[in-house]
């Protein structure tokens, strides 16, 4: 059995596997009378590994099987991964109190976020979360202080579905 990794075009696409398609040259001493496999088809539900099960029989009735994997992968545009807000007050009064990236259904970690002053100074940093994580985020302190009024500059490296790492950078205005 072959394994491979197929591309799905959109998110309404399906894959039908063909028998050519996990299978290269399934052979048997005694001639092969039947050769199956399932599932047949994989749609945007399959992200991700599955195991397709196949199935020879001979034509005396002796059966042997293996697998293969079919990666099932779904494009991924950068531009349509992240959304960085340029501007917010962290007043408390329960709107834009936070500066946090948010992130669609096609980002699996974010890998760091970083906010510096237009020095360098790391004023926020955090490491290895999932992208949907309320109260994550930063609140315009550094060491437990307010940060001053103005520009920063932040970073951010994400892991897509599709298993690539993609870089943001830009500004954001601390009112």
């Amino acid at each position: 059995c072959t394994d491979f990794t197929f591309n799905l075009i959109n998110d309404e696409a399906q894959l039908v596997l063909s028998l050519e398609d996990i299978n290269e040259d399934a052979w048997d001493n005694c001639q092969l009378s039947e050769l199956s496999f399932f599932p047949e088809i994989l749609n945007i539900d399959d992200l991700g590994e599955n195991t397709i099960l196949v199935e020879a029989t001979d034509i005396h009735g002796n059966t042997s099987s293996c697998s293969s994997i079919v990666t099932l992968t779904t494009p991924v545009k950068k531009e349509d991964l992240l959304f960085m807000p340029n501007v917010f007050s962290p007043n408390n009064d329960g709107v834009n109190d936070q500066f946090a990236p948010f992130c669609s259904d096609k980002v699996e970690e974010i890998s760091v976020f970083t906010v510096m002053d237009r020095w360098g100074n790391i004023h926020y940093e955090k490491k290895d979360f999932e992208p949907v994580n309320d109260g994550i985020g930063w609140k315009g302190m550094n060491n437990g202080d307010s940060s001053p009024k103005g520009v920063y500059l932040y970073q951010v490296r994400v892991l897509a579905i599709n298993g690539v790492y993609y870089e943001f950078s830009g500004t954001v205005n601390l009112l």
